[in-house]
């Protein structure tokens, strides 16, 4: 794993590499700070493959990528970076400011917590679009 910073530093992303230990599937990460555009390796026989689709990897219907973890609930996922109210790790990267849902009185960390909140997404079980505050 010693040329992942390098790769890292080339391609301005980071890169998260998956591989077998035992019966066990494990990853390398190194510190590079920005989780918004990762590159998933899967690294066999000391030979890299591109993963284009990490949670069909995993088999899961989620996957955060901030703790590295896949889940098949939105309920059963909990790590710091993931928030409840918007169900999404992105505003938990950005400056916190604080807005109260006038609907439910749930508070949003800031304005894009506030909006994914209040935005409608396709929930197969209800079959119709739902947003996180209805829920």
């Amino acid at each position: 794993f010693s040329n992942v910073i390098q790769l890292e530093n080339i391609v301005q992303r980071k890169v998260v590499i998956f591989f077998r230990t035992a019966k066990v599937i494990s990853e390398f990460e190194s510190d590079f700070a920005d989780r918004s555009n990762q590159l998933f390796l899967l690294l066999v026989n000391h030979h890299y493959y591109s993963i284009k689709n990490i949670k069909g990897f995993l088999g899961a219907k989620y996957f955060c990528s901030w703790c590295l973890n896949p889940y098949q609930t939105m309920s059963g996922h909990h790590c710091a970076w993931f928030c409840h109210v918007c169900n999404s790790d992105v505003c938990k990267r950005t400056e916190t400011s604080l807005i109260t849902c006038p609907d439910c009185n749930r508070i949003c960390q800031n304005l894009i917590c506030f909006q994914k909140h209040k935005t409608p997404v396709y929930r197969p079980q209800a079959d119709r679009a739902v947003s996180p505050y209805e829920l």
